[in-house]
């Protein structure tokens, strides 16, 4: 993240895009949205789509849905996925199969965002679920 921040150095923009699946993959939430907040000129937007965090704590088992992760990622403690081939549909094989992924409670991705004293300082004008 620091390197995109390095490489982005005093530009602004209108819009911030994040979407689907992004998220889980940053350690700290808190620190994404200062960065985020950091590459909006006055006025700017950050626009983010992603799904409700509890949907990343359920893997297929046995054919159903079983609730398989907790709901809070600590930041020292990622979850730990090896997996052979990328969820695209890449027939090539991943020549990197680690992964590493934290779970964000609901309530620290809006709070990240909106809280001034620890978060960004955004004002919302849509929320939704």
């Amino acid at each position: 993240m620091i390197s995109v921040i390095t490489a982005l150095a005093n530009r602004t923009y209108d819009m911030v895009f994040v979407t689907w699946g992004a998220i889980h993959w940053l350690p700290d939430i808190f620190r994404w949205a200062k960065a985020v907040s950091s590459l909006l000129r006055p006025g700017g937007r950050l626009y983010l789509l992603d799904g409700h965090p509890q949907m990343f704590q359920h893997e297929a088992v046995s054919g159903r849905l079983s609730l398989t992760h907790g709901w809070r990622t600590p930041h020292d403690a990622p979850l730990l996925f090896e997996e052979t081939h990328t969820y695209t549909g890449d027939e090539r094989p991943l020549t990197h199969k680690r992964m590493y992924e934290w779970f964000h409670p609901l309530g620290n991705i809006l709070n990240c965002a909106f809280e001034s004293r620890d978060g960004a300082g955004f004002s919302s004008t849509s929320t939704r679920s």
